[in-house]
């Protein structure tokens, strides 16, 4: 009797499509604001989330979502109230922060189908801004 052929480790789809919908909504948003909404600089722009990233209700809405340089960025991380947070507020405004930090305390499970639509999204909405 011979031993069954050793099962191939299938990519995780999922995991997969996640990554693309981070990748097309970070870029997505880094060319819209073009630059540093705290400090005005444009090098080494990365997306900051104000409602954290792990909370996957509000993961893709592009109110909770601004460019930030490397420095800014860590400041915002390692603060509890940022000018991240207040340049949000004058964005949206006290009634879109108070509905932001309500749908990102819901429960929300995205299929890879569901994050393949997401990355197609942002990297359409991108490209229409070049």
């Amino acid at each position: 009797m011979t031993d069954p052929k050793p099962k191939r480790k299938k990519k995780d789809s999922r995991a997969v499509a996640q990554k693309a919908a981070d990748d097309a909504f970070s870029l997505y948003i880094r060319a819209r604001d073009k630059r540093c909404v705290t400090c005005g600089s444009t090098d080494g722009l990365q997306c900051s989330h104000v409602e954290r990233r792990g909370r996957h209700s509000t993961r893709y809405r592009e109110e909770n979502a601004f460019a930030q340089c490397k420095r800014c960025h860590m400041f915002h991380h390692n603060q509890s109230e940022t000018p991240l947070r207040d340049y949000q507020l004058q964005k949206i405004g006290a009634l879109g922060v108070q509905l932001l930090y309500s749908v990102s305390r819901t429960t929300l499970k995205r299929t890879a189908d569901d994050l393949r639509g997401i990355a197609k999204m942002y990297r359409d909405k991108q490209e229409a801004i070049r």
